[in-house]
């Protein structure tokens, strides 16, 4: 289960008529032109043979980043982009970390609850709360990923056009 919702991978490949040169630009130019919008931008770095790029916009600082990590190379008449999607390190840690809090004040108040004379139900109700929030999280964050990995998909494609 955690292996569909947190540790998932997913393969993408992008190939356009565009020299790697110019997919190189290209994506340096989305990078950096659109540092300072509103809107919905790429981020991330490219190397001479590398991409490493996620979606990203001035207001979203927290909650699930889906990142693209693969190989810039030529390929056939142009260029290829090859590599996986997965969660950033960050965003799993969020999540695992979520998790693991919500279990443990949910066990601790478990133990508090069941071997003390005193009724002490405030974190077991806490950790009830904060896992199912962690898990309801997880889980919406899983059914949307989607839009981010078109987001992606989508500039990468534009990067190796005509």
């Amino acid at each position: 289960m955690m292996q569909k919702l947190i540790f998932w991978q997913q393969a993408l490949r992008v190939a356009g008529p565009a020299t790697t040169a110019q997919a190189q630009a290209r994506l340096q130019a989305m990078l950096s032109s659109t540092r300072f919008t509103m809107e919905d931008r790429l981020a991330g770095r490219v190397y001479p043979d590398r991409v490493r790029v996620w979606k990203t916009s001035t207001v979203a600082f927290a909650g699930d980043v889906v990142e693209f990590e693969g190989s810039l190379r030529p390929g056939g008449d142009g260029t290829v982009i090859d590599g996986r999607l997965r969660y950033k390190i960050r965003t799993k840690i969020q999540f695992i970390g979520l998790l693991t809090m919500g279990l443990g004040f949910l066990l601790i108040g478990a133990f508090q609850r069941f071997s003390s004379t005193q009724p002490g139900g405030d974190l077991l109700a806490t950790g009830i709360v904060v896992s199912f929030v962690s898990v309801l999280s997880i889980y919406a964050s899983s059914q949307m990923r989607h839009t981010q990995i078109e987001f992606i998909e989508a500039r990468l494609k534009e990067a190796v056009s005509a």
